[in-house]
């Protein structure tokens, strides 16, 4: 008897960690509909976890030992599902395979391995149209350029592959640093030019037509009282306006002019971990859950406040003029950036969330139980 209670209970606990509310209430209004919630297992690993892409009829879900699921926008279903760590050999001791993160064409999505690999998967069967070796272990998402898919790796390359067929167009090494954040910064494109951090502690503007670096400029200067060695660059910078902003590992942001590669203005007070840019004004918020607002003009700062959370936040985004957080008791909150005020808060899980990931009116939220929720 105690055995078949003990069970029950258990089958309460992970039921409970899905709730079952169609809508997210902002000022007790229905805001956002749950389309669709499933559960695609936990992921029990201390360091890797799910990430995600889509596009406008299938979300790719993908997890670091090499398994990747298409599932329907529409209602939830699997479409099919790859696992590469059983198809190829796994590179680490661990048994990780380290997938990296996805990018979605029209047809296919593209992505790199630990194991220097980098993959074009058809995403409408899941069959592999080719797969070639690159310079180094690949852990950021890799960017599309015209018929170019460009990869950063670990050891310090960027590379520009031919989406159709694999085939290497150019390589330029970046710099590599011995020490550092696991992790590198994803290119970016503005005005035709490549913008991306590099290990060494560099922003570098690069042609995606030849791989020629046009300018580099260091920009890794620890934040106030810290004296790590760390001076990677991961932060995938941000443009806006013909200025580049971007954070280094050991915590300070900065805004370089895209033209010239100056240093506009430094900010070194405190650690910061993410930064928003909305209405005119840019928005850092630290590890300790401050948010300060700057003015994009003349950088002054015009307020500071400490986020209202008891517990570690996770997964900050902006939406509109709100910032969505989740905390680790399943608690989804807005925060109206003009006053720093909570604009709403919605028990979203009995689990923690893991990871809120928004983009063109599609919200997904995974709890630390593995239940996945679409709003839309």
């Amino acid at each position: 008897m105690n055995v078949f209670r003990l069970y029950f209970l258990i089958l309460l606990i992970f039921f409970l960690g899905c709730t079952d509310n169609d809508y997210i209430h902002f000022m007790n209004k229905p805001y956002l509909k749950k389309v669709w919630q499933i559960n695609i297992g936990k992921y029990n690993n201390e360091y890797y976890n799910y990430s995600f892409s889509f596009n406008k009829d299938i979300i790719f879900i993908y997890n670091y030992s090499g398994i990747i699921k298409a599932i329907s926008l529409k209602d939830g279903k699997q479409k099919w599902f790859v696992n590469l760590s059983c198809k190829y050999k796994k590179f680490r001791n661990d048994g990780i395979f380290l997938l990296g993160n996805i990018c979605v064409d029209i047809k296919n999505i593209y992505f790199g391995t630990e194991n220097a690999k980098l993959y074009s998967i058809n995403f409408s069967n899941g069959v592999i149209d080719w797969c070639v070796d690159a310079a180094g272990e690949i852990l950021s998402k890799p960017f599309l350029f015209n018929d170019l898919v460009l990869v950063h790796t670990v050891n310090g390359v960027l590379q520009a592959f031919n989406k159709n067929n694999g085939e290497i167009k150019w390589s330029i090494f970046l710099g590599y640093s011995n020490f550092g954040v696991r992790g590198e910064s994803e290119p970016v494109m503005f005005n035709n030019l490549i913008i991306i951090g590099s290990d060494n502690g560099f922003i570098n503007v690069i042609s995606p037509y030849d791989g020629k670096l046009i300018w580099k400029k260091f920009i890794s200067y620890p934040y106030k009282d810290n004296f790590n060695n760390m001076i990677d660059v991961d932060y995938t910078p941000i443009i806006y306006h013909g200025v580049i902003y971007s954070l280094s590992s050991n915590g300070c942001f900065l805004a370089i002019d895209f033209i010239s590669g100056d240093i506009l203005y430094k900010y070194d007070n405190k650690f910061i971990k993410n930064i928003f840019i909305y209405n005119n004004c840019i928005y850092l918020l630290d590890n300790m859950n401050y948010l300060i607002s700057l003015n994009i003009d003349n950088y002054y700062i015009k307020s500071q406040r400490m986020l209202p959370f008891k517990y570690d936040s996770i997964s900050s985004i902006l939406y509109k003029n709100y910032i969505i957080i989740g905390d680790n008791l399943g608690y989804l909150y807005l925060i109206d950036i003009n006053n720093f005020s909570v604009f709403f808060r919605s028990k979203i899980s009995n689990f923690g969330l893991n990871i809120i990931f928004y983009k063109n009116n599609k919200l997904f939220i995974l709890d630390n139980n593995g239940c996945l929720f679409f709003y839309n």
